[in-house]
């Protein structure tokens, strides 16, 4: 029996995707005289740790406590990315039915919380959120998972992580716990192994049925 949910928060709670174009833009504004890099260069971003993305990125060690204000623009995170139209009311009946809830991310905790902005009163209902930065090896390694596990107190069969990337599958095989594919949230050309799939949020209810 399912006991407890774990959302990965960009791609799968929240639609980050312009994200991609974000770093994009940023970093060719950042450094003009650069070789241009093609947007494809920049999908894997979405859903990667920071660290993750100044490495691929080559962002240098200088720049890269103001890389995202400077991919920004000036604008707002919440101009940006909403949460996916199913997703509050699937959590608000996920709690009702007694589903703990918890959050598994590569922000931080500074900026998890805008996803208090993008989810509003439906990020109330998670019992605990866990960031890359609360760990010292985050996603694809399964310290974050194995972290939500002990804040959840339950068995590993009686979990689910729900995710949109590479990272968030291998994150989860490592930790032994079941993953489920957001499909709606995916932006990557990279394959994923052998797992359950969701085309929409709601989905999840006939799956959680079968368990």
């Amino acid at each position: 029996m399912i006991r407890t949910m774990i959302w990965d928060c960009d791609g799968t709670l929240v639609d980050s995707r312009a994200m991609i174009d974000l770093f994009y833009d940023g970093y060719h504004r950042l450094y003009p005289n650069r070789p241009r890099k093609d947007r494809a260069e920049f999908v894997p971003c979405h859903g990667n740790p920071d660290e993750v993305n100044f490495r691929m990125l080559n962002i240098l060690p200088q720049h890269q406590a103001s890389f995202f204000e400077f991919c920004l623009n000036g604008s707002s995170v919440t101009d940006h990315f909403r949460a996916f139209p199913e997703i509050n009311p699937v959590l608000f009946q996920l709690k009702a039915r007694g589903i703990r809830l918890g959050i598994n991310t590569s922000r931080t905790q500074k900026t998890i919380r805008e996803a208090q902005l993008q989810l509003k009163e439906a990020y109330d209902l998670f019992d605990f959120v866990v960031t890359s930065d609360q760990v010292s090896h985050p996603k694809p390694a399964p310290d974050s998972l194995l972290l939500c596990q002990q804040k959840a107190g339950c068995r590993k069969e009686e979990m689910l992580y729900i995710g949109d990337q590479p990272v968030d599958q291998q994150c989860a095989e490592q930790a032994g716990i079941q993953f489920v594919l957001a499909q709606w949230g995916i932006s990557t050309p990279q394959p994923f192994h052998e797992c359950l799939k969701l085309d929409h949020p709601a989905a999840i209810f006939e799956l959680i049925k079968n368990h």
